[in-house]
């Protein structure tokens, strides 16, 4: 229970923390809707949310190697796809190819008791 109100509010502070960073007034509800309106019409691109995928399965490699892995994996691949290859995003791809790799690797080399106590 604790560590969920500890994710609960850090994730409530970095987001204050990131709107007040990027200057909208959360005391102001006609600020707050618009901001949200903009962060919905990003999430909406698939630019975002594609390499987002490659975020989260970083995010998860450290105790979720398996999972990561994938997660890197679909994104690298769906990168592949909807950008245009240049130095870039060629790195972008490489490097999440790479991570799904060696978490995929990682993940198959963990005992199978270590997984299960998580």
């Amino acid at each position: 229970m604790g560590s969920f109100f500890a994710f609960l509010f850090g994730l409530v502070g970095g987001v204050l923390g990131l709107a007040l960073g990027l200057g909208i007034d959360v005391s102001n509800p006609d600020a707050v809707r618009a901001a949200i309106m903009s962060v919905l019409a990003v999430l909406n691109k698939p630019s975002f949310t594609i390499p987002a995928i490659s975020v989260l399965g970083a995010l998860a490699a450290g105790s979720l190697p398996l999972i990561g892995g994938v997660l890197m994996l679909i994104g690298g691949g769906s990168m592949a796809l909807i950008f245009d290859i240049n130095y870039l995003s060629g790195t972008a791809i490489a490097c999440s190819a790479l991570g799904a790799a060696i978490a995929i690797y990682a993940g198959s080399k963990r005992p199978v008791a270590a997984t299960a106590a998580g």
